[in-house]
């Protein structure tokens, strides 16, 4: 069996290229020229120079057809692509590209499902591969693995579980490919997620709004990948990357956003729209990171609010 592979993710590519190379199967590789930091991986895998195809925006789907009439490969294996496939080069080989989806479909679709599952506070993730079809995310479901998220894992930690069980999960989806017929998932549908990346509201944090743990799941699902959860103080942006839930007592009262404590020893502790509080851990002002309890050095007194 050949796999061609494109792949433009290290954490979560690799694992699955390094395995196809491992046991003999994959006949090539792609990547789209904006991550040109994988190549390096990639020579270091023994992948030979002719097939390994830069893609560009004007001219990827003609380097592809090219490549897959060149290489013949019984599969084509996308690991994360920023563009549609269309209609025709996917008829060169039908019911043959598989996309690995890292999210739990059919109701995380789309862009970036792994922020939705942990905005959402879901007990889980996972992979699911499918065939590709001109419709996004919609194609006959192959396999579908389960990864659990544990409670404060944020989208960079929750990306490395996964890249610890993405070798595993190949090494089930070629002997799937190599048993014979293909037998499909039926798979419930629930209320589906937004299938977009998410925009700059998204990541804004609504203290008047927002519970403690809502909070938390936003910080954790924009860390690191878009620069933590937006708020502001005294007119000023602020990203909070880490939180910590917190017990409180009879002194700590105050409005969603209000800082209700602020020493050298605690840090800053904020109360949500639930009467929760939230330690800030990390947070980043002006390019700078910065821990919680150095926040109480720059003006993020006892009594001050986040809006």
């Amino acid at each position: 069996m050949k796999v061609f592979a494109i792949c433009n993710s290290d954490q979560l590519g690799l694992p699955a290229l390094a395995r196809l190379k491992e046991h003999g199967f994959l006949a090539g590789v792609a990547y789209v020229d904006r991550y040109a930091a994988l190549r390096p991986s990639f020579e270091a895998m023994e992948i030979v120079d002719e097939h390994i195809y830069v893609l560009s925006k004007k001219n990827w789907v003609e380097i592809l057809s090219s490549a897959i009439s060149e290489l013949q490969p019984d599969y084509v294996f996308v690991l994360t692509f920023p563009w549609k496939i269309p209609t025709g080069l996917l008829s060169l080989m039908p019911d043959r590209f598989l996309n690995f989806h890292f999210g739990l479909l059919p109701k995380y679709k789309g862009a970036d499902p792994i922020f939705w599952e942990v905005r959402n506070y879901e007990p889980e993730g996972g992979l699911t591969v499918h065939l590709m079809t001109e419709q996004i995310d919609e194609g006959a479901v192959v396999m579908q693995e389960k990864a659990p998220i544990g409670p404060g894992l944020s989208y960079g930690l929750y990306c490395n579980q996964l890249t610890q069980h993405i070798g595993s999960w190949t090494d089930t989806l070629l002997n799937k490919l190599q048993a014979g017929p293909l037998q499909f998932l039926e798979l419930e549908a629930g209320e589906p997620a937004p299938e977009r990346a998410p925009n700059q509201d998204d990541l804004t944090i609504n203290w008047a709004q927002q519970t403690a743990l809502e909070v938390e799941c936003l910080v954790n699902a924009a860390n690191p990948r878009y620069g933590g959860a937006v708020t502001t103080f005294t007119g000023q942006p602020v990203r909070i990357l880490e939180v910590t839930p917190m017990g409180g007592d009879d002194d700590m009262k105050g409005e969603p956003g209000e800082i209700v404590h602020s020493d050298l020893t605690y840090g800053v502790i904020v109360v949500c729209a639930d009467g929760e509080f939230l330690r800030i851990s990390i947070a980043e002002i002006a390019g700078t990171y910065i821990s919680g309890v150095k926040l109480t050095t720059f003006g993020f007194f006892k009594g001050t609010k986040f809006v």
